[in-house]
């Protein structure tokens, strides 16, 4: 779909014909709002399957913490110190 879309971008080019160009302009702006709600679409989809895998049992998993913004993230080094201890 992503190829299609780009590809319809060819009103762009268009420069001589302006009905062409309006229609060209058209297809595309309709594909592309396609585009975006299959996008939407698979996104919920995943994030459903996603929390369906999840177990029951624990009112405390990943999906409450990442809903409510408690996951942990990885820490990072703000400082390194070499092996000479400088």
């Amino acid at each position: 779909m992503r190829k299609r879309i780009h590809a319809l971008r060819i009103y762009q080019r268009t420069t001589n014909n302006n009905d062409l160009r309006e229609r060209r302009k058209n297809q595309y702006h309709d594909g592309k709002l396609q585009y975006q709600a299959a996008i939407k679409r698979e996104k919920f989809k995943s994030w459903k399957e996603f929390c369906n895998l999840t177990s029951a049992t624990n009112p405390w998993n990943a999906v409450y913490k990442l809903a409510s913004n408690k996951a942990k993230r990885s820490q990072s080094l703000t400082t390194l110190q070499k092996s000479d201890n400088h």
